[in-house]
């Protein structure tokens, strides 16, 4: 089925109801409890080859399965991100099939629900409220006090500011070796996808000023413009050890973002 982005959304606006439903706003979303709301009756670690899978047995009963193997944090992505499947199939108003694992699903879904199931992890209106508190003095302390609050990895909390939509985001991803990290070779410049803010500079611009500038400082500035209004836009460089094919790959994310306050005042009211 065509993934509808009316459809994206009317899942998304149902996770937030979910996740106010079932959470105080205090330490790490209960993602356990949220799939009890929606029905899932058991989710249990399994020897797999994929990171798990969403299954409808016979008498109608749903179980989520997720690789044994995996950490804590990746098992509860992957059990957002089946999560995420249900609320996409009752926004279209089609049945979960019965299945144990569709190999060839839509890559639009996939993305779609990670979308869902990172909201049910990572509430915006929580994230919202604490980035207009004032109270992180940097990008990367925010990131990183976020992470252990919602008991996420890293790199998942600093690609969700990419979505949030009270919020304009720059992510500038750079190899430092030469190596290849899993799944991927260079990383373009990734930007807000609500697009409150444009990157004025071209990509291979800013990542080779970017590659130059970082062994003399990890405080960067990108020319951007918000609603026609040209601005430097303050980021903060961190070098981080991600997952390669091989072995661990040193990558340097650039991070930075300009908020909108009267899309946060909206969903904090």
């Amino acid at each position: 089925m065509i993934t509808e982005r009316s459809h994206v959304l009317v899942a998304i606006g149902e996770a937030r109801r979910l996740v106010n439903r079932v959470w105080n706003g205090k330490g790490s979303v209960d993602i356990h409890a949220v799939a009890k709301e929606l029905g899932v009756e058991s989710i249990e670690a399994a020897p797999l080859h994929v990171d798990g899978y969403l299954a409808k047995s016979e008498s109608g009963k749903l179980g989520i399965r997720y690789r044994i193997d995996n950490s804590h944090r990746r098992n509860r992505f992957t059990i957002a991100h089946e999560l995420g499947h249900i609320l996409l199939a009752a926004a279209q108003g089609v049945a979960i099939p019965e299945r144990c694992r569709d190999f060839e699903r839509n890559p639009a879904e996939e993305v779609a629900v990670s979308r869902i199931g990172s909201e049910l992890l990572m509430p915006e209106r929580k994230l919202a409220f604490e980035i207009s508190s004032g109270r992180y003095p940097s990008a990367w302390d925010f990131i990183r006090v976020m992470r252990h609050a919602f008991d996420v990895s890293e790199s998942a909390m600093a690609l969700r500011m990419l979505e949030l939509w009270s919020v304009g985001t720059v992510l500038v991803r750079l190899n430092v070796d030469c190596a290849t990290p899993a799944g991927g070779s260079t990383f373009p410049v990734d930007v807000s996808q609500h697009k409150l803010l444009r990157v004025a500079e071209s990509g291979g611009t800013v990542v080779e000023r970017l590659g130059r500038d970082r062994h003399r400082s990890r405080l960067h500035s990108i020319r951007a413009e918000l609603s026609g209004k040209m601005l430097d836009l303050k980021c903060e460089g961190n070098l981080r050890n991600i997952p390669g094919k091989n072995g661990l790959v040193r990558q340097y994310w650039v991070l930075g973002w300009i908020i909108s306050e009267r899309r946060i005042a909206e969903l904090c009211r």
